[in-house]
């Protein structure tokens, strides 16, 4: 569990992370994703 968060500020960045995380959760051998990306 992360203890720093870190905020992006930048929406492409956003755009980035969202796709990054959508394409491990659709690949099988992934089986848990952890960031410290604070969302709000």
């Amino acid at each position: 569990v992360p203890q720093n968060y870190q905020k992006l500020e930048s929406e492409d960045d956003i755009k980035n992370m969202e796709k990054l995380i959508d394409m491990l959760e659709d690949d099988d051998d992934v089986q848990n994703i952890w960031h410290n990306w604070d969302q709000d």
